[in-house]
């Protein structure tokens, strides 16, 4: 690792202790999730440490299932081990160990470690080496002949428990591809194994040596297979520096795009996925920019910025731009100060702080302040449709901000326009109903793709049939969870590949993570909210559930809610319809996202769910700021629909 001459001391220390940290929470995290994908399954390996140490020997450079095989067949003829050293059986002993090749080697190799420990202990046994320390077993299968590091260490981990971490071939490649040791400089490049060993174990916490290294060995046959990985379906290739690049490379030379108040990454995922490369990122929720970063491989992570959109200076913005051609400029403006959900619900609220006074309601002028400096052709803003009749109070007067948009845009060169959406006709299990300014630079384009491109509309799902995806079905595969239950990574049902398989849009974009489900824990109920949530009916508020049964809220502990003023303080969501807006205040509480058939609110993953995030999007941070980002985000299948139909339409101009 290198040092900056010019550091101080103590920052040089606290930065290698930071990465130290940072190298064995990332180990931490694989091994959760490789735990949850593969079940740290049985290997074949032996509980005899002199079994273990034959099969070992048996299997060098040989096929595992045939390793295996051949083993077993030796075992069968040959166990007691003192019938190998009897002259009169060499013959059938090399017949034994000949099947997929080198027999003799193999009949050297058993004959003079078995000789050896025979003659140096007085019997066929290696179980002595459990009385010894980790260190001294260590030595003594070193001693042997045929026995080299990596040999004895798997003895040491699988046959005498000790917690050790062999490096094998598959360890390598996959340390290799995924670079999670490179933060403390550990680098396992064209070197052999003891060199890899010796690198390698000092940064693997004693508590994962068995599970890891298991785990591991099962990837690294299955999915990190040597030539072409599979890394599509791959559960840790968020984390795999090999995925990232390649994904990265993938969009060189495409459109580009900048996306404002970017949350969690749903804009910038959705147009991705379309061709269009996201170079540079803002927003102010730290939780969101980790998630951004690490889920959003197409973008140099350093170019997502953790900052106040309108705390940012003209000199840094350009800066950042530098001189880059930016094709997108997209935000999803915080939209609480417009929704109907905010402060225009509560007249008493909105008399004490109207909205139009709120600071939160003149983020859309930054899309302004940015259009002008970075000058993209098209400019997308998202928000409620609200926000299209509202006024912001604006130098001494109301103003509309719809008619502002216009009159800058068009001020600009801009045509403009404005769409309604539900991302229900998107193929998204949730009625969620926005708003989409559009403003695209005439110069350069011919009128009829700019007509085209305002068009917004066309691009929309094709949902003929008028029945939109449910919510029950956009939660098929996930397994069933009683309230309290659940992990931050689990295994998926088994019946994950079917739905999988099913053959519309949604399933195709959302089922991509085939091992694990990431974000799936299910919040916990007191008991008076537990008597209310179980008694409602689906699509039931809480209001007509008081009329149904009043008796639930008899003798109630904890503050009881008015019907009048929270009518849908309890929603159980309706099982054969979308479900209602995702909202950022799940963050606070999940009474009103109430699970269609279980007794439990809904988890971060039956949000992104309802979202259209793929299985394989990784929210960050604590539980609460999970649900914000879902909550806040544009559904990545609107997005991509949107991206996909204006790159199609741009493709002239050189995309």
């Amino acid at each position: 690792m290198q040092r900056n001459p010019s550091a101080r001391p103590e920052a040089t220390a606290a930065a290698s202790m930071a990465n130290e940290e940072a190298v064995r929470a990332t180990l931490c995290r694989v091994d959760e999730i490789l735990r949850a994908a593969y079940g740290t399954p049985d290997l074949g390996n032996k509980v005899d440490p002199l079994d273990e140490l034959l099969f070992l020997l048996i299997a060098q450079r040989t096929r595992i299932d045939l390793a295996r095989k051949v083993y077993e067949d030796f075992r069968r003829e040959f166990y007691p081990w003192k019938k190998v050293l009897r002259p009169e059986n060499r013959a059938g002993l090399r017949r034994a160990l000949s099947k997929g090749g080198r027999g003799n080697l193999r009949m050297r190799a058993v004959r003079e470690l078995l000789s050896e420990i025979s003659r140096r202990t007085g019997s066929m046994s290696l179980d002595f080496l459990r009385q010894y320390t980790m260190e001294d077993a260590r030595k003594f299968l070193l001693s042997l002949p045929w026995v080299g590091e990596k040999t004895a260490y798997c003895v040491l981990l699988y046959s005498l428990g000790h917690p050790i971490f062999p490096v094998d071939s598959n360890i390598i490649r996959i340390l290799r591809r995924t670079q999670v040791l490179s933060p403390v400089g550990v680098t396992v490049n064209r070197i052999d194994h003891r060199v890899a060993q010796k690198r390698v174990l000092p940064w693997v916490p004693a508590g994962l040596a068995y599970t890891l290294h298991v785990n591991m060995v099962v990837h690294g046959r299955t999915i990190c297979v040597p030539g072409n990985p599979r890394c599509g379906v791959c559960p840790i290739r968020l984390w795999c520096s090999y995925y990232r690049h390649r994904e990265y490379r993938s969009l060189s030379g495409n459109l580009t795009m900048i996306d404002l108040f970017s949350g969690a990454g749903g804009i910038s995922y959705g147009f991705a996925r379309a061709g269009i490369r996201p170079v540079l990122a803002v927003d102010r929720h730290v939780p969101s920019c980790e998630t951004y970063r690490l889920n959003v491989p197409w973008i140099d992570p350093h170019r997502v910025v953790n900052a106040d959109v309108t705390s940012m200076k003209k000199r840094e913005i350009l800066e950042l731009l530098g001189k880059n051609n930016v094709d997108f400029l997209v935000a999803g403006v915080p939209c609480q100060g417009f929704s109907r959900v905010g402060l225009k619900s509560k007249p008493a609220l909105r008399k004490q702080k109207p909205p139009e006074k709120e600071p939160i309601n003149k983020l859309f002028m930054e899309v302004i302040r940015w259009a002008k400096l970075a000058r993209p052709t098209i400019v997308l803003l998202e928000n409620v449709p609200d926000m299209g009749r509202s006024e912001v109070f604006f130098e001494d007067r109301n103003v509309r901000v719809r008619e502002h948009l216009d009159k800058h845009f068009r001020s600009m060169g801009y045509r403009t326009g404005a769409v309604y959406f539900n991302a229900a006709d998107f193929g998204v299990p949730q009625v969620r109903k926005r708003l989409f300014f559009v403003a695209v630079r005439k110069k350069g384009l011919d009128a009829a793709v700019v007509d085209k491109i305002l068009a917004l509309d066309t691009c929309r799902g094709n949902v003929t049939s008028g029945r939109y995806l449910s919510f029950s079905d956009a939660l098929r595969g996930l397994p069933a969870l009683e309230a309290g239950a659940g992990a931050a990574v689990s295994a998926v049902t088994k019946d994950y590949l079917t739905e999988r398989s099913r053959g519309n849009p949604y399933a195709a974009f959302v089922y991509d993570s085939p091992f694990a489900v990431f974000n799936n824990s299910a919040r916990q109920h007191n008991e008076d909210d537990m008597r209310i949530v179980s008694a409602l009916h689906g699509g039931e508020t809480y209001k007509s559930l008081l009329s149904r049964r009043p008796d639930v809220v008899a003798n109630r502990r904890m503050k009881t809610y008015s019907a009048t003023s929270f009518h849908d303080k309890f929603f159980r969501l309706h099982p054969g319809r979308p479900s209602r807006t995702i909202v950022s205040h799940l963050a606070k509480d999940g009474n009103s996202f109430i699970h269609p058939a279980e007794n439990r609110s809904i988890t971060v993953r039956e949000a992104a769910r309802a979202q259209g995030f793929p299985d394989s999007f990784v929210f960050e941070g604590a539980r609460g700021a999970q649900y914000m980002q879902v909550g806040n985000s544009v559904p990545p299948l609107v997005a991509y629909a949107i991206g996909a139909y204006w790159r199609g339409l741009l493709k002239g101009r050189g995309a």
